[in-house]
């Protein structure tokens, strides 16, 4: 059975177009003018049956609001016209009345179809479907039957009025039965998908066209024992039926209602040989017809609610699937211990932390279905009354332990809670058990107040080197107003000169005091790094211990960066140690700088803007980085290190410098061979500044205006002071700016 096979019928809300009525309208003359055509040559009055009789049926069906009364009045002007050029009797009356009752059978066969589909287009997708179909045509078929009798009784001189009804119903509704659904779904070939669906749809029509030939297409007499062959026409039917659904079972109907009926009628075939009268020979045909056409229907419509079973059913299981996988997810990634047990206390779900967790507590993990309240006792001190807990739990009761475990790898605590399962209705169905490593939150516990350790040791740092800095500034101030009032040749000068660089340490101190702190006043300035890494040689080479050997290498040609000096100092510290850490057996630290050139179609893959850069790089042989913390490499907090060895805070601090200072930073790596972070810093293109000096020069202008000063501190308040009146300046001095603006206003 091919996957494309079609078995749906219209949607029950498609739109009925005016250009497919009258598509229809002209398969319907086509039949009856064939129809009559055939039978004016073979039949003496009987119409054995009336195909156009289902597209007016399958056209109503579908019709609503004024479109019933177009079709009904194009049935009836067809029909009539039909009857006028082909009938076999020639009275204008009883065509007349043919077309009427035609047209209302189908009218009202579609209204009564429609009102039992609660107003919408029967659906041959069901098998309530089919039952309204078969009412609707058998009530329509019987009641046109009936108002047609009388007339032509009367006009053709019927021996049986009940015969004339018989013969309208049997020839009419067998027209619907195998012309209706075509209309109804909208024929065959157009709903047929595929290459080979249609070969198939081909295949299985010639075959059972074929075996009609065979069978009905000689004359044969009652002993021909292809009389007793008759049912092999059923295997290709249903075959279409299995294959196309209804529309394969009405595409089939036709084809025997046809091909039965013209055979039948010109004596050839199985029914012909049984010598019956000839109403009584198209009375069974038409019954076999009808028999083999609600068969093919039936087998359709079960075809069409099995697939769509199987496609409700796979498309549920696709579903659960997912949900499955997605709680399985989520289930077993929960960072608590869970296990659940129904009704009769037996365990129906449990995570893998739960399953761990019960061989310490209880000595072994249970299997699914076992009774929880035979759970022995394991190492745990207290694990022994589990099994009340889950009876409680099960009562409805709520309860929490703490509960020690002394395994061989040592004393472990857990939070457990029992609580019930309660349904909607509020009974209890079952209960559930969770548990949570006391160590673990403990762990975690310590690592935030370990944050807030720091950010106390960061407040403080900061605090201490805003007022270090202060002091700082006052000796390094003091000092070069001493050397301004001695001679050059004074002894006392280099005594100063080194008070100045103990200063100047102490300043560099002070800007890796507020790095820590992050709470350093950014002096982005002309920098080149050759320089700044020549200055930090010895203290690396002091950090990174004997056992790493450290080789940096810089170029005379490198471009300048613009960026705060203490900053880039703290990127290559943090970076040298974090290299350190991965070498802990020992092993070589290179620190290279280069000038790059960084092209369109490598500027979006490192998040940097085309130009020139000055590369940093920082190589190690150590152990690499795992693959699966790569993406995590630069998140605040996170570290692979040892509790207690990091915070967290170096490489995101290194990220943060770097992105402030327009660059990017990218790492590469290899397990077992070493990493190397390369940093790009913008190259500097701006006119160089007369930044780097570290104290200015006293002015040699003397000033003549009156200075407002406001310091907190006194001893810089007092060192800016006799600075500005050294220079000429008359100057008020206050300790915060409430005092300078009240002066401010007296004045």
């Amino acid at each position: 059975m091919t996957a494309a096979a079609i078995d749906d019928t219209q949607s029950p809300e498609e739109t009925l177009h005016t250009r497919e009525i009258w598509a229809w309208m002209a398969v319907y003359a086509l039949l009856g003018v064939g129809t009559l055509f055939f039978l004016r040559r073979t039949s003496d009055v009987v119409v054995p049956v009336w195909l156009p009789a289902g597209v007016g049926f399958g056209l109503q069906a579908r019709a609503k609001g004024r479109q019933r009364i177009g079709i009904f009045l194009a049935v009836l002007a067809t029909e009539f016209a039909i009857e006028k050029t082909t009938g076999k009797v020639q009275n204008i009356g009883l065509y007349a009345v043919y077309a009427a009752c035609i047209a209302l059978e189908g009218l009202l066969g579609g209204v009564i179809a429609r009102a039992l589909s609660r107003r919408r287009t029967p659906g041959l997708d069901d098998r309530r479907g089919l039952g309204v179909f078969v009412v609707s045509a058998l009530v329509a078929t019987v009641v046109a039957g009936i108002l047609a009798a009388f007339p032509e009784v009367t006009i053709l001189h019927e021996d049986s009025w009940r015969l004339a009804v018989v013969q309208w119903l049997e020839a009419d509704l067998v027209g619907i039965l195998v012309i209706s659904p075509m209309v109804i779904g909208r024929g065959l070939l157009t709903s047929i998908a595929g290459r080979w669906s249609a070969v198939q749809a081909v295949l299985l029509l010639g075959l059972l066209i074929a075996l009609v030939v065979v069978l009905f297409g000689r004359p044969m007499g009652a002993d021909s024992p292809l009389v007793m062959l008759s049912f092999l026409l059923f295997p290709p039917l249903i075959w279409l039926s299995l294959t196309f659904g209804v529309l394969g079972a009405s595409a089939g109907s036709v084809v025997l209602s046809v091909l039965v009926g013209l055979y039948t009628e010109s004596g050839r075939g199985p029914l012909a040989a049984l010598a019956y009268p000839e109403v009584l020979r198209q009375g069974i045909s038409q019954v076999f017809v009808g028999l083999i056409a609600i068969s093919a229907l039936t087998i359709g419509v079960l075809t069409r609610e099995s697939r769509r079973s199987t496609a409700l059913l796979e498309a549920a299981l696709k579903n659960i699937r997912e949900a499955s996988t997605r709680f399985s997810v989520l289930f077993e990634g929960m960072e608590e211990r869970l296990a659940v047990v129904d009704r009769d206390g037996c365990l129906v779900l449990a995570n893998r932390g739960w399953l761990q967790d019960a061989v310490p507590l209880h000595g072994a993990a249970p299997s699914f279905g076992t009774v929880v309240e035979s759970l022995g006792d394991g190492p745990g001190r207290v694990s022994g009354e589990a099994p009340q807990l889950w009876r409680r739990a099960l009562a409805g009761e709520v309860s929490t332990r703490v509960w020690w475990s002394d395994a061989a790898d040592g004393e472990r605590a857990f939070d457990v809670t029992f609580a019930p399962i309660r349904s909607p209705a509020g009974g209890v169905v079952g209960a559930y058990m969770t548990s949570r490593s006391v160590d673990e939150r403990r762990t975690r516990e310590q690592s935030e107040a370990r944050a807030r350790r720091l950010e106390t040791v960061g407040r403080l740092a900061g605090g201490v080197a805003h007022d270090f800095n202060n002091i700082i500034t006052a000796i390094i101030g003091y000092a070069e107003l001493a050397k301004s009032e001695l001679d050059a040749s004074s002894p006392v000068i280099s005594d100063l000169e080194e008070i100045q660089k103990s200063g100047e340490r102490g300043a560099a101190l002070t800007r890796q005091l507020l790095a820590y702190a992050r709470r350093q006043i950014l002096e982005p300035r002309r920098l080149q790094l050759g320089e700044l890494l020549s200055g930090l040689t010895s203290l690396l080479s002091r950090m990174i211990g004997e056992d790493v050997s450290l080789r940096i290498e810089t170029s005379a040609a490198l471009w300048p960066v613009r960026a705060d000096p203490g900053q880039i100092e703290q990127v290559v510290m943090n970076l040298a140690v974090n290299s350190r850490d991965a070498m802990p057996r020992g092993g070589r630290l290179d620190i290279a700088c280069e000038n790059v050139v960084i092209a369109a179609t490598d500027a979006h893959r490192r998040e940097l803007v085309p130009g020139d850069y000055v590369q940093l790089s920082v190589t190690d042989t150590g152990v690499g980085i795992p693959a699966e913390v790569l993406d995590r490499l630069f998140e605040p907090f996170f570290t692979t290190k040892d509790p207690g060895r990091g915070t967290g805070l170096g490489l995101s601090t290194v990220e943060g410098i770097v992105r402030q200072a327009g660059g990017a930073i990218t790492v590469t790596t290899e397990m077992g061979s070493g990493s190397t972070f390369r940093v790009y810093l913008p190259r500097d293109t701006a006119v160089a500044d007369s930044e780097g000096a570290a104290v200015a020069p006293l002015p040699t202008k003397r000033g003549e205006e009156c200075v407002l000063l406001v310091e907190d501190d006194g001893a810089l308040r007092a060192l800016n002071k006799r600075v500005l009146e050294s220079a000429g300046y008359r100057v008020h001095a206050f300790a915060d700016g409430l005092a300078a603006t009240e002066m401010s206003d007296a004045n």
